[in-house]
């Protein structure tokens, strides 16, 4: 093995190693944390930070799309070792997200001051609400500056520094819930601590881009002719995102606002989205791995290593798709029943139809980190608009019909469109690779899981002295007990089909 190979490998290990622990760090801190908060400051103050939170979250479109743009061309220009342009484009990208983070503070303080009429919330609530504002205000150019820095560390393949950096965020965290129970400290000062450290990340962003000479100066400047290229790239993107953002988080205001029963079927969606959100979250750190790595091999013009991120890469984001979907959709009954109760099994079928839509959606991702490297993404933002403003329609036309099925059915259409013009178009127009061999490396790891799951369902199960116990923990127990299973069967197949193609050789 060469020792390219190894450190590849080493890359792409480590970064998904670091990249779930931080996310599932990150999940445990809001599991533990969400309790122990609304039981402190009660559910309609606590309700009243998320409120400021979410408030925040879409002025994160501010962005533009630059956070995949600058990657992408910083990983070429690393590549040719275009270090003047990386220099001129980097530190234009510091001003610019200066400039974002100047405006988003403006924003929240507009809001604070004159925005009571907004929100629906007492007068208390909204003074509360306010001092939030003020607070993300105040760290808002320290959150966007680093952003800059992160680019410039994912496009030098630092991608497990930065998410060892997450880790010790999310750590924090934990801190900051502790320090607030035990100090019995106010809903603002705890909301202070959690943004904090959420700033702080600047700080060894900043130390480490220095430390590894990515750029000769971190002082802001503007060179506008290199920035250009970029931020125009980077517009496509923001369009591509809005589509995508649109197909996702349309759903349920489509349902609340549509749907007969409204609160009912928008508890119900609440419910479901929990775990296929939880597997697209750690899916979604290949795109940050994948990402350089694509742009790299297309602009040196490595033609073999293009083919292994397509091939192979979707062989194994297959095989991990296929890991974090087929448990959930084998356990949907007892996952459903463990997360809220017996009295909403019927929501174990909605389940299933979606996560085997987030299991094709996945797969896509290698292929995908392919396509924004070429930069030529105007067909996918066609696509995807069509395919985003069909599923809202089909899920208003349906939400009265069919309930939540309307919701998921559309999306799975959706998902459905999108990656199968990929096939149709993008594989071989634009990257000169084989449809048909893309299909086959996702199709062979999945046919084996379905057949695993298959043969999982004739072991009895049911059998088992203390299955009949209908508790919550032992609900856990059963699909602890059923994951394991299939796993085992999973790892065999897929241990013989390797060992074969090894012995017989592989086109």
């Amino acid at each position: 093995m060469s020792g390219m190979s190894i450190s590849r490998k080493k890359y792409y290990i480590s970064s998904f190693f670091w990249g779930t622990l931080a996310k599932l760090i990150t999940a445990v801190v809001n599991f533990i944390s969400v309790p122990l908060l609304l039981g402190m400051y009660g559910n309609v103050n606590y309700g009243v930070l998320s409120l400021a939170q979410a408030a925040n979250a879409y002025i994160s479109l501010l962005d533009m799309g630059m956070n995949t743009g600058a990657v992408k061309f910083f990983s070429e220009w690393m590549a040719e070792y275009r270090t003047d342009l990386i220099n001129r484009t980097a530190r234009s990208n510091i001003t610019f997200y200066i400039a974002i983070g100047i405006l988003n503070s403006c924003i929240l303080v507009l809001l604070a001051l004159f925005g009571r009429s907004i929100f629906s919330v007492t007068e208390d609530q909204f003074l509360i609400l306010r001092k939030c504002f003020f607070i993300i205000a105040f760290f808002s150019v320290f959150n966007w500056a680093s952003t800059a820095f992160n680019q410039l560390l994912v496009s030098a393949e630092k991608v497990s520094f930065v998410n060892k950096m997450q880790c010790i965020t999310a750590s924090l965290n934990v801190l900051a819930v502790i320090l607030a129970v035990r100090c019995r400290l106010s809903l603002e000062y705890y909301f202070f601590l959690v943004v904090m450290i959420s700033s702080l990340l600047l700080i060894p962003y900043l130390m480490k881009v220095i430390h590894l000479r990515l750029i000769d100066s971190v002082f802001p400047g503007w060179h506008w002719s290199s920035f250009k290229i970029v931020f125009l790239y980077s517009l496509n993107i923001f369009a591509l995102s809005v589509f995508q953002m649109m197909a996702s988080n349309s759903r349920p205001v489509i349902l609340g606002i549509f749907s007969s029963d409204a609160a009912s079927i928008s508890s119900e969606y609440r419910i479901l989205s929990v775990f296929p959100s939880f597997i697209t979250m750690i899916a979604g750190i290949l795109s940050t791995i994948l990402l350089p790595k694509a742009s790299k091999s297309l602009a040196s013009g490595n033609v073999s290593e293009k083919e292994r991120i397509a091939y192979d890469g979707t062989f194994v984001t297959s095989v991990l798709a296929n890991i974090l979907c087929i448990p959930f959709i084998f356990c949907s009954n007892e996952v459903i029943c463990a997360y809220v109760g017996k009295s909403y099994s019927y929501l174990s079928t909605p389940l299933v139809v979606w996560l085997i839509s987030v299991l094709y959606q996945i797969h896509s991702t290698p292929c995908n980190s392919l396509i924004l490297a070429t930069g030529k993404t105007f067909y996918i933002v066609i696509s995807t608009a069509v395919s985003c403003f069909i599923s809202m329609f089909l899920n208003i036309l349906f939400c009265n019909r069919i309930g939540i099925f309307s919701a998921v059915v559309s999306y799975a259409l959706y998902v459905f469109v999108v990656i199968t013009a990929y096939y149709v178009f993008y594989y071989k127009k634009i990257l000169d690779l084989s449809g048909i061999r893309v299909f086959r490396s996702f199709l062979i790891p999945t046919v084996l899981a379905f057949f695993s799951l298959f043969v999982a369902n004739f072991i009895p199960f049911e059998s088992i002295s203390f299955w009949q116990e209908e508790i919550r923990a032992m609900y856990v127990v059963k699909c602890f007990i059923k994951t394991f299973a299939w796993g085992a069967i999973y790892f065999l197949f897929l241990l013989l089909f390797i060992l074969g193609r090894k012995k017989y050789g592989k086109k």
